[in-house]
């Protein structure tokens, strides 16, 4: 049980992580005014976790959305965005999504370091960052999905078998 409670931690660190750096990421392109639209993405996976913490484990249905988010958040900000947008980008590749501001060389921000160069690398580099963590949110939430399902099954096989009483033949006590 306990390495169910360290993967629950380290998934929940790591898929808020990955929100937090999206949300950083996109402020910088497009201002504070988008703050408000990316805070679902960063309540939502610590909500679900602790509602499910409070079940003692037990609502599969609170499970399953939180695994579902997790999902949602690591494949579209990791993958679609951090990977096929940024990383493409800053490896030289082209980038092979439909998403806004794609199709420029440089991406205009709202903030800036230095020239508007500077901080459309900024703006690549933190989105490949998204990424990464969302590598690291990838593998310790389906370690965590996966030991849940496990530790559920075992305890439902244990409840099936027939407890026996010690025998006194063998020198247990009843």
């Amino acid at each position: 049980m306990i390495a169910i409670h360290k993967n629950a931690m380290r998934s929940v660190i790591t898929v808020v992580l990955t929100s937090l750096l999206t949300t950083f990421h996109h402020v910088f392109r497009l201002g504070f005014g988008s703050l408000p639209m990316w805070m679902p993405f960063i309540m939502l996976p610590i909500g679900l976790a602790v509602l499910y913490k409070r079940s003692r484990f037990k609502n599969k249905w609170l499970l399953g959305a939180y695994a579902l988010v997790s999902y949602v958040i690591i494949g579209w900000f990791g993958i679609v965005d951090g990977l096929f947008d940024h990383t493409f980008r800053v490896l030289g590749l082209d980038n092979i999504t439909w998403l806004p501001g794609g199709e420029v060389e440089i991406v205009e921000t709202v903030f800036r370091i230095g020239s508007a160069e500077t901080s459309h690398w900024f703006f690549q580099i933190t989105g490949s960052l998204v990424f990464v963590v969302s590598l690291f949110a990838l593998y310790f939430t389906t370690r965590f999905i996966m030991s849940r399902l496990a530790f559920d099954a075992a305890k439902k096989s244990d409840q099936g078998k027939i407890q026996r009483p010690a025998s006194p033949m063998h020198g247990e006590s009843p």
